[in-house]
């Protein structure tokens, strides 16, 4: 009767052992760790998503600058055209059309630079994606090991509270 009587004290004294506050606050921080990795995930996710919607709106309003410069373009060579025709002075006509000349140099650098931070917009929407990805993988498996952990001091606390229980038994028994 003491044997098992002291079987189960061995063993409850294994599990305090194990269930110390470093041991519980390694769980804890891991837990806490996979969700922050998450949480950063999810921000960095939701700034890239804004940089992709700011960009696709540059390259929108690049576009619009590029047809506007192009038909400013057109509309200036018109006039150099029509000013030819009619035999006049077309000082004001040219510089005209040297100043949306230069507009359609500039809207097309401007939708260089669109087409460009777009791309990269669109990269680093993939990376953050990817990275929220590898960052619930994460968090899944510490959470799983937690659970794995947590599940094995239950059974562990049930086998010893079983050998407790019987060698109560054992000891009523022999009273």
């Amino acid at each position: 009767t003491l044997l098992l009587y002291q079987a189960a004290e061995a063993a409850q004294l294994a599990i305090d052992a194990a269930d110390t506050p470093a041991a519980n606050q390694t769980l804890t921080d891991a837990e806490d760790a996979g969700q922050a990795a998450i949480d950063a995930a999810n921000v960095w996710l939701n700034l890239t998503n804004d940089f992709v919607a700011a960009a696709d709106a540059s390259v929108a309003a690049a576009a619009a600058a590029q047809a506007a410069a192009d038909a400013a373009v057109t509309e200036a060579q018109d006039a150099v055209n029509s000013a030819v025709a009619a035999d006049e002075d077309t000082t004001a006509a040219d510089a005209a059309l040297l100043a949306a000349q230069t507009a359609q140099i500039l809207a097309a650098q401007s939708v260089a630079a669109a087409n460009a931070a777009q791309a990269d917009a669109a990269t680093e929407l993939a990376d953050a994606t990817a990275t929220l990805a590898s960052a619930t993988n994460v968090d899944n498996a510490i959470e799983a090991a937690t659970d794995a952990e947590v599940a094995a001091d239950d059974a562990t606390a049930l086998a010893a509270a079983v050998a407790a229980a019987t060698a109560q038994a054992a000891a009523n028994t022999a009273a």
